[in-house]
């Protein structure tokens, strides 16, 4: 095996060394700047910064380790070859002395640069930087033939229509027609089915009435899986108003807020009337005990006693202009009154035989 000096070869290799670089200018506002496309290890070290974030955050973070590291030049300043920058800072250490640190470009240009921007400049520079990509992706390719052609529209076609018939396995039926009418297809049906379909229509369109609904001929369990484009239908043209119809739809016109509601008419409330209490004959011990309660006391006394005088009972007697009913004595009033009952004068006991 042979060897080969260091120098014979950085040589040959010098034409090698930073291919596929290619830089785009802007201008922004009396800033002239140049970026690049990056390396596949500073891709790498954004992938590394940015695994952690989401949002608004990671794309923000992106944008600008992208354009950081893409910064080549700025006024005038070439920093191509530059890796790292000599900056001062406080020392930690001992208060009130500073001390000379190295900062890699990237992150100098991030912290004193990058982050001043706002987030217009910061996009349109992160473009540039797109731009750069494609007109590098560009080149790479112009004096290069390749034997294996890469794919055809109609081969990217068909392996799409691979994937999306995969994913029908997957989904429901419904879901996945109405993604296809979204998108202005539809699903291939039986060709039986189509040709009564359009009979109906073509019926329909000649008589100018809409066909009557008859049971279609039952699809196939399996539909096949060929997407065609369906046609928008045409939209109907609607004639401006004039002024006059204009002004007298706004005359006729009702506010909701004033429409009558109508109200629902109140329940009818059915008075609940309780049963009757059955009657029970009562017992003939509970007759009399009755009977007995209903008897005056004063009758009562004076039928014990043997008396002869008949036994009134107090009347009440309402008095008109007073508040309250007063009890009066029957034999205090002036009225005829029959005889009273006693023995005959005129009856002579029969003498006691000894």
């Amino acid at each position: 095996m042979t060897t080969i000096t260091a120098r014979k070869l950085q040589e040959g290799l010098s034409k090698a060394r930073d291919i596929g670089l290619v830089e785009q200018e802007a201008e922004i506002e009396d800033c002239h700047l140049i970026v690049r496309n990056l390396r596949p290890d500073e891709y790498e070290a954004i992938i590394a910064e940015t695994k952690d974030l989401a949002g608004m955050e990671q794309m923000n973070v992106y944008q600008k380790a992208h354009v950081c590291r893409a910064i080549v030049e700025i006024n005038g300043i070439n920093l191509r070859k530059v890796q790292f920058v000599e900056d001062e800072q406080e020392d930690p250490k001992v208060a009130g002395k500073m001390r000379t640190v190295k900062r890699e470009v990237h992150e100098y240009l991030r912290a004193e640069v990058v982050n001043t921007w706002t987030k217009e400049p910061l996009y349109v520079v992160f473009r540039k930087v797109l731009d750069a990509v494609s007109e590098a992706e560009k080149r790479a390719k112009q004096k290069v033939q390749f034997i294996a052609e890469e794919e055809t529209q109609e081969e990217k076609l068909r392996r799409a229509l691979g994937e999306v018939q995969e994913l029908r396995e997957d989904l429901p039926e419904q879901v996945f027609d109405r993604a296809l009418s979204d998108m202005g297809f539809q699903r291939k049906i039986a060709e039986a089915a189509g040709k009564e379909i359009e009979e109906r229509l073509q019926k329909a369109t000649v008589e100018g009435k809409p066909a009557a609904e008859e049971p279609a001929s039952p699809a196939p369990r399996e539909a096949v899986p060929v997407i065609r484009e369906v046609a928008p239908a045409p939209r109907e043209s609607v004639a401006p108003l004039s002024a006059e119809n204009l002004r007298q739809r706004m005359q006729e016109r009702v506010p909701m807020n004033r429409q009558a509601v109508p109200v629902p008419p109140p329940p009818v409330v059915v008075a609940h009337t309780p049963p009757a209490p059955a009657v029970v004959p009562a017992s003939r011990t509970a007759r009399i005990a009755a009977m007995e309660a209903d008897v005056d006391p004063m009758l009562t006394a004076a039928m014990l006693e043997g008396s002869s005088q008949a036994v009134t009972r107090p009347v009440e007697i309402p008095v008109i202009g007073g508040d309250r009913t007063e009890r009066v004595d029957p034999t205090q009033l002036a009225v005829d009154r029959p005889p009273q009952a006693g023995l005959n004068p005129l009856y002579r006991p029969p003498p006691r035989v000894a």
